[in-house]
């Protein structure tokens, strides 16, 4: 299970456009983020593990994003990230991780010069500043789903080729890089409407939304045998 975890920290990862148009840009000019509550079933190699639902919302501090998601009974994350209502770059994150009776809540501070990481009851900080010449950086971590459902729509809102993406629980910061050319198998559970957002590397996956609304229908790593589909 810790695999799930930390899949994207593995490796530096490129990421991909493709699908209906082929690239990000066709999607719509200008995105509000839908508020709502979505529900995603987590499976692997075809068995059910479990349940993420993730609510977000729009207030006086900016867009918000909660996620609740629970593994095999055992494993528990509750996920409070907040976002730049415009431009929907993270500014804090607040990660609650349970294994059983041991929990660790991890923290993030994200600014223009990148992302600081502090572990309660740890003392220090895991400064993470932005690599020469990206100017973005986005929270992405396993199987947790607040990192890709907004991850369409920063990419189409800040039009960077190469970003900084963060893995909280980790500790681990890798760079992206922009491929409108990648090579893809579609879910047979993705809408055909549907657009990807591809992750190559040592370690892969595609997030399938719709390029209207910007909705995630789906994460797919085939290499992981690993699919989180919309349930409602």
């Amino acid at each position: 299970m810790m695999m799930l975890l930390v899949f994207l920290a593995a490796a530096a990862i490129n990421v991909a456009a493709s699908g209906a148009t082929g690239n990000i840009s066709a999607a719509q000019s200008s995105f509000s983020a839908p508020s709502g509550t979505y529900t995603y079933s987590v499976q692997q190699g075809g068995n059910d593990l479990g349940t993420a639902t993730v609510s977000i919302s729009h207030s006086d501090i900016g867009l918000t994003v909660h996620e609740s998601q629970n593994l095999q009974s055992s494993l528990s994350y509750t996920i409070d990230e907040i976002f730049d209502a415009t431009t929907l770059d993270p500014k804090a994150y607040t990660g609650a991780y349970a294994r059983g009776t041991t929990a660790t809540t991890v923290r993030v501070a994200v600014d223009s010069g990148g992302a600081t990481v502090t572990i309660d009851g740890t003392s220090g900080t895991a400064p993470f500043p932005n690599p020469p010449g990206i100017k973005h950086a986005y929270l992405i971590e396993g199987t947790l789903m607040s990192g890709y459902v907004l991850l369409p729509a920063q990419l189409h809102a800040s039009k960077v080729t190469q970003f900084s993406l963060i893995s909280p629980r980790s500790v681990a910061q890798v760079v992206g890089n922009v491929d409108l050319h990648p090579v893809i198998t579609r879910p047979a559970s993705v809408p055909t409407a549907d657009v990807a957002l591809s992750v190559t590397g040592k370690m892969n996956f595609d997030v399938w939304y719709d390029p209207t609304s910007m909705v995630v229908h789906a994460v797919s790593a085939p290499g992981q045998q690993l699919l989180i589909t919309l349930k409602k």
